[in-house]
Protein backbone atom coordinates (compact mmCIF):
# COMPACT_ATOMS: atom_id res chain seq x y z
CA UNK A 1 0.00 0.00 0.00
CA UNK A 2 3.03 2.09 1.28
CA UNK A 3 4.66 1.74 -2.63
CA UNK A 4 1.30 2.21 -4.16
CA UNK A 5 1.26 5.81 -2.48
CA UNK A 6 4.85 6.67 -3.28
CA UNK A 7 4.16 5.72 -7.19
CA UNK A 8 0.97 7.52 -6.95
CA UNK A 9 3.07 10.87 -5.45
CA UNK A 10 5.71 10.47 -7.81
CA UNK A 11 3.36 10.45 -11.10
CA UNK A 12 1.59 13.20 -9.65
CA UNK A 13 4.25 15.63 -9.43
CA UNK A 14 6.22 14.21 -12.61
CA UNK A 15 3.07 14.68 -15.23
CA UNK A 16 1.10 17.09 -13.53
CA UNK A 17 -0.19 17.82 -17.22
CA UNK A 18 -1.36 14.35 -17.42
CA UNK A 19 -4.30 14.95 -14.73
CA UNK A 20 -5.05 18.72 -14.84
CA UNK A 21 -8.57 19.86 -15.48
CA UNK A 22 -9.54 22.13 -18.26
CA UNK A 23 -13.08 23.94 -17.76
CA UNK A 24 -15.07 23.54 -20.36
CA UNK A 25 -18.22 25.34 -21.69
CA UNK A 26 -20.97 23.55 -23.13
CA UNK A 27 -24.34 24.88 -24.24
CA UNK A 28 -27.65 22.82 -24.31
CA UNK A 29 -30.28 23.70 -26.14
CA UNK A 30 -33.69 21.60 -24.80
CA UNK A 31 -37.14 22.45 -27.06
CA UNK A 32 -39.81 22.28 -24.80
CA UNK A 33 -42.81 21.08 -26.84
CA UNK A 34 -45.92 22.67 -26.94
CA UNK A 35 -49.47 21.14 -26.81
CA UNK A 36 -51.91 22.02 -30.06
CA UNK A 37 -54.29 24.31 -29.52
CA UNK A 38 -57.84 24.46 -31.09
CA UNK A 39 -58.77 27.12 -31.92
CA UNK A 40 -61.93 26.44 -34.22
CA UNK A 41 -63.99 24.09 -35.62
CA UNK A 42 -66.93 22.95 -37.46
CA UNK A 43 -69.91 21.97 -37.91
CA UNK A 44 -71.06 23.70 -34.63
CA UNK A 45 -73.49 22.01 -32.26
CA UNK A 46 -76.60 21.20 -33.16
CA UNK A 47 -76.06 21.96 -36.80
CA UNK A 48 -78.70 19.59 -39.16
CA UNK A 49 -78.59 18.34 -42.26
CA UNK A 50 -79.66 15.94 -45.05
CA UNK A 51 -78.68 13.02 -46.07
CA UNK A 52 -77.44 12.70 -49.59
CA UNK A 53 -75.24 15.52 -48.98
CA UNK A 54 -71.72 16.50 -48.12
CA UNK A 55 -70.72 17.89 -44.44
CA UNK A 56 -67.41 19.29 -44.11
CA UNK A 57 -65.70 18.89 -40.99
CA UNK A 58 -62.84 21.10 -40.13
CA UNK A 59 -60.40 22.57 -37.52
CA UNK A 60 -58.58 24.86 -36.92
CA UNK A 61 -55.42 24.51 -34.75
CA UNK A 62 -52.15 26.32 -34.14
CA UNK A 63 -48.85 24.99 -32.55
CA UNK A 64 -46.14 27.27 -30.82
CA UNK A 65 -43.65 25.07 -32.14
CA UNK A 66 -43.79 25.94 -35.37
CA UNK A 67 -41.35 23.26 -36.55
CA UNK A 68 -44.33 20.32 -35.96
CA UNK A 69 -46.54 19.29 -38.57
CA UNK A 70 -50.49 19.09 -36.86
CA UNK A 71 -52.05 16.05 -37.98
CA UNK A 72 -55.90 15.51 -37.60
CA UNK A 73 -58.09 12.21 -36.76
CA UNK A 74 -62.33 12.37 -37.58
CA UNK A 75 -64.23 10.57 -35.55
CA UNK A 76 -68.05 9.90 -36.16
CA UNK A 77 -70.07 8.34 -33.81
CA UNK A 78 -66.89 6.93 -31.61
CA UNK A 79 -65.36 5.30 -34.83
CA UNK A 80 -62.39 6.66 -36.71
CA UNK A 81 -64.12 7.81 -40.16
CA UNK A 82 -60.36 9.55 -41.54
CA UNK A 83 -57.08 8.41 -40.01
CA UNK A 84 -54.05 10.40 -39.85
CA UNK A 85 -54.04 13.00 -42.35
CA UNK A 86 -52.69 16.72 -42.64
CA UNK A 87 -55.94 18.04 -44.23
CA UNK A 88 -57.76 20.00 -41.15
CA UNK A 89 -61.05 19.66 -44.12
CA UNK A 90 -62.57 16.32 -44.40
CA UNK A 91 -65.87 16.27 -46.24
CA UNK A 92 -68.03 13.37 -45.56
CA UNK A 93 -70.91 12.24 -47.66
CA UNK A 94 -74.11 11.65 -45.78
CA UNK A 95 -75.80 8.43 -46.08
CA UNK A 96 -79.01 6.56 -45.29
CA UNK A 97 -77.15 5.24 -41.99
CA UNK A 98 -76.04 8.59 -41.18
CA UNK A 99 -79.71 9.51 -40.42
CA UNK A 100 -80.49 10.73 -36.99
CA UNK A 101 -78.56 12.07 -34.25
CA UNK A 102 -74.50 12.00 -34.72
CA UNK A 103 -71.19 12.21 -32.68
CA UNK A 104 -68.22 14.28 -34.04
CA UNK A 105 -65.15 15.36 -33.17
CA UNK A 106 -61.60 15.09 -33.96
CA UNK A 107 -58.28 14.43 -32.41
CA UNK A 108 -55.25 16.97 -33.34
CA UNK A 109 -51.30 16.04 -32.99
CA UNK A 110 -48.48 17.78 -33.40
CA UNK A 111 -46.65 14.11 -33.00
CA UNK A 112 -46.03 14.21 -29.31
CA UNK A 113 -49.50 15.53 -27.93
CA UNK A 114 -52.75 14.38 -29.04
CA UNK A 115 -55.81 16.78 -27.93
CA UNK A 116 -59.78 16.61 -29.12
CA UNK A 117 -62.31 18.70 -30.02
CA UNK A 118 -64.92 19.01 -28.16
CA UNK A 119 -67.73 16.49 -29.34
CA UNK A 120 -70.75 18.71 -31.34
CA UNK A 121 -73.68 16.89 -32.17
CA UNK A 122 -75.35 17.13 -35.65
CA UNK A 123 -78.67 15.75 -36.92
CA UNK A 124 -79.12 14.07 -40.57
CA UNK A 125 -82.59 14.21 -41.56
CA UNK A 126 -84.09 11.93 -44.66
CA UNK A 127 -84.22 13.55 -47.98
CA UNK A 128 -87.37 14.19 -49.37
CA UNK A 129 -87.99 11.61 -51.92
CA UNK A 130 -88.26 12.70 -55.51
CA UNK A 131 -91.59 13.13 -56.91
CA UNK A 132 -92.27 12.21 -60.79
CA UNK A 133 -93.67 15.02 -62.89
Amino acid sequence: MRRLAIILIVTLLLCPRAFAINPTTVNISVAVNQKPEIIASQPADGFIITEGMTLEISVTADDDNISDTLMYQYYINGAVEQDWTENSTFPYKLENKDIGLNSIYVKVTDGVETVPTDTVEIYVFRSSPSLPE
